[in-house]
């Protein structure tokens, strides 16, 4: 019999126990997901601990629709949830009340499908009965259309809104690839560079690692079969590349450099390690604190037209600061050239020449060197400053 150490809390003497429970786990089996709850909405929620609680009909043990039994993601901290028909691999294990529960795996892989591998064979739809339109292999399995049990069409609901769609595309695997697949065209690869094997490799090494987040919902729903794609960041919805030392062929949306004295070097020819983003939008945004951006050589903006907006104040501080690509003008000094222009207009008002029959008096028009000087004021800006 198999036994189990425990601890008397009060003392540390340890002996052994039988735990006749223990017998049965690790015992596996295979079943078909009937159910599965996934938010408190579901009439058989009973706490968060249910979120992710399937309801099953196990192959062996249980062959009819009365007797079902439930199972609990065996991985706490990943949650990849079947929907309705998938196989799923169970394991009896324990669970808090010193009894036993079934845990389950993730979905078997049947049809080599992404979107979805369903196969509701437990209740009769095996065999003869079952009319997938293609076969394995995820050749355009179709199943919602295709079941039929004793000639009849059945229409079968994966989920409550889950609709199959098989032009998720499977993504093609390079040697040494981790792929993690979402059912909808959302994926991570971690990769590496396999030279003149893909987009991502046409430079480099071998072996160089990459990171590429995916999400590329599919545009159609096409009743072909499963397409086998490679990630395209110029074709793709939305993509970030973690690049180590690759080429990553990006078309630019703006190639507008005019304001450089020394253009860098262009996206779409640069190897080495950087990171991109490539959405129709991209938003950064800190709620609390700062947004900070800095650069060893230089931060560049390219776009049809740039905006900022401060809602206090614009500071630009630099060695030298250039308004246009050929400027060479300095800027004045505003009060500097008020206080000068008020000298002069001061000057001009009293000016007296010296003539043959004496000092000139001041000038006719003083009242107009009057004006002048108290306008000088006014063509200072009150929001524009330099120094």
């Amino acid at each position: 019999m198999i036994r189990t150490m425990q601890v008397d809390p009060k003392s540390t003497t340890r002996y052994i126990v039988p735990n006749p429970n223990l017998a049965k786990f690790g015992m596996t089996e295979h079943a078909e997901v009937l159910d599965i709850i996934l938010d408190d909405k579901h009439p058989q929620y009973g706490g968060p601990k249910d979120i992710g609680k399937i309801f099953i009909r196990r192959a062996y043990t249980e062959n009819s629709t009365s007797n079902v039994a439930v199972a609990y993601p065996l991985i706490p901290n990943q949650q990849f949830y079947p929907v309705r028909f998938e196989i799923v691999l169970i394991v009896n294990g324990p669970s808090i009340n010193d009894g036993h529960s079934f845990y389950y795996l993730s979905p078997y892989n049947i049809w080599g499908m992404v979107n979805h591998n369903a196969m509701p064979y437990l209740d009769g739809l095996y065999g003869k009965d079952y009319n997938a339109d293609g076969g394995e292999g995820g050749e355009g399995v179709n199943i919602s259309d295709k079941i039929k049990v004793n000639g009849n069409d059945v229409e079968l609901e994966l989920g409550d809104i889950f609709e199959e769609n098989l032009s998720v595309p499977l993504l093609q695997p390079y040697e040494g690839d981790y792929i993690l697949n979402g059912r909808w065209g959302n994926s991570i690869r971690f990769g590496s560079t396999t030279l003149n094997k893909n987009n991502w490799s046409l430079k480099g090494n071998n072996g160089n690692p990459i990171i590429i987040i995916s999400n590329n919902a599919p545009k159609t729903k096409k009743k072909g079969g499963q397409p086998i794609s490679t990630e395209n960041i110029n074709e793709d919805d939305s993509t970030i590349y973690l690049c180590s030392n690759q080429l990553i062929g990006l078309n630019p949306s703006s190639t507008n450099y005019s304001a450089y004295r020394n253009i860098p070097e262009k996206v779409s020819s640069f190897t080495g390690k950087q990171i991109l983003f490539n959405s129709d939008r991209i938003v950064i945004n800190s709620k609390r604190s700062d947004t900070l951006i800095s650069s060893k050589k230089s931060i560049g903006l390219s776009a049809l037209t740039i905006n900022i907006s401060a809602d206090k104040e614009f500071v630009v501080n630099s060695e030298k600061n250039y308004l246009g690509t050929n400027a060479n003008e300095p800027i004045p000094l505003g009060r500097q050239l008020v206080l000068w222009l008020k000298e002069l207009t001061t000057a001009l008002s009293v000016l007296t020449v010296v003539t043959p029959s004496g000092p000139s008096t001041p000038p006719v028009n003083i009242n107009s060197f009057i004006t002048l000087a108290s306008k000088l004021e006014t063509i200072l800006s009150q929001k524009s400053f330099t120094e």
